[in-house]
């Protein structure tokens, strides 16, 4: 079987359809010695399994595509402490954010079984703490183990950085210190959230200086671009552009460094809030106006399942992929 396929493979004993593609010789080394990438669909219907595959497959690509430009790139041999502070920064928004979405997701009840696999609130409270007191128990002593090791490279690939530190870089270190520390402020924050307190989740940290922004780095941009890449089905470019235009109505036409998980949680938020019938004036009205129309009359019929498919797997891809070049 070719794992270059460009269709779904069917498990033979599951049903569930998989994206199977082999790693380019140039990227093993560099992905574990990695010979194949291989992701569940987490379907067993044909069609969606095929629309699934072409979005992984364009992510898998962008992934690709960034790795081989952060290879090519000279490693830097230090970091300054501005960037090092901004990276424990980073992982402090990411680790809250992270929380809120386990909070939103819900925790397991024990008169209800769960789809996905799901802790009850008291083991999420205990795996948190665990977390954190081995964080402390590694700052105290000056220790930093592989983990915390490898989180410097996987927070210096985020957006907000794009960096490559030299393996043997003293940077390292600090960084993972920073990371450390960044656990133990969560520890606290998800404590006070786990006694009923409200904490908000800070945003993340400025761009790093020495990344300049054009006018080539907006999410409008970057999808005219995707666009002229190569030819796609009609209905695809049409689904993907209403997103792109509804997403810009309510957030503004972003930088693709500043795309957060928050703006897809805001996104579904109002889109489920748009009428499903829409007449008038309402055919021509933005998403803010559709939603605010939702609310001040809630015996309106909302989310027509047509209008936010694509705007959901949309914003799936551009947001929690790690590496944003364009939406796909």
């Amino acid at each position: 079987m070719a794992l270059s396929m460009a269709r779904p493979w069917r498990h033979p004993k599951t049903g569930v359809y998989y994206f199977r593609k082999a790693v380019p010789k140039d990227l093993r080394d560099h992905l574990g010695n990695a010979w194949e990438r291989k992701q569940s669909l987490e379907t067993k219907d044909q069609a969606e399994a095929r629309r699934k595959h072409t979005e992984v497959a364009a992510q898998v690509e962008r992934e690709w595509t960034e790795l081989r430009r952060r290879i090519a790139t000279p490693p830097l041999a230090e970091l300054d402490a501005a960037i090092i502070k901004r990276a424990g920064e980073a992982y402090f928004a990411y680790l809250l954010e992270e929380d809120d979405d386990r909070r939103l997701a819900g925790f397991m009840q024990s008169d209800i079984l769960p789809e996905e696999p799901t802790p009850t609130f008291e083991e999420y409270a205990d795996s948190q703490a665990e977390f954190e007191a081995d964080a402390r128990n590694g700052w105290a002593r000056g220790e930093v183990d592989v983990f915390y090791m490898s989180e410097v490279d996987e927070v210096l690939s985020w957006p907000e950085f794009r960096l490559r530190l030299a393996p043997t870089s003293p940077s390292r270190k600090l960084i993972a210190r920073e990371l450390q520390a960044a656990v133990i402020r969560a520890g606290k924050v998800k404590q006070q959230r786990n006694e009923g307190e409200p904490v908000e989740t800070p945003p993340y940290p400025s761009v790093a200086p020495q990344r300049a922004q054009t006018g080539e780095d907006t999410l409008r941009a970057a999808f005219e671009g995707w666009k002229k890449e190569r030819d796609r089905p009609e209905g695809t470019v049409h689904e993907y552009n209403r997103a792109v235009e509804m997403f810009i109505q309510l957030h503004g036409n972003l930088q693709l460094v500043d795309l957060r998980r928050s703006h897809a949680r805001t996104f579904r938020e109002e889109l489920q809030m748009v009428p499903k019938v829409r007449r008038g004036a309402l055919l021509k009205a933005s998403l803010p106006e559709l939603s605010e129309y939702g609310r001040a009359h809630p015996s309106v019929a909302h989310k027509a399942d047509g209008f936010t498919v694509g705007h959901d797997e949309f914003l799936k891809l551009v947001v929690n992929c790690p590496h944003i070049d364009a939406p796909n």
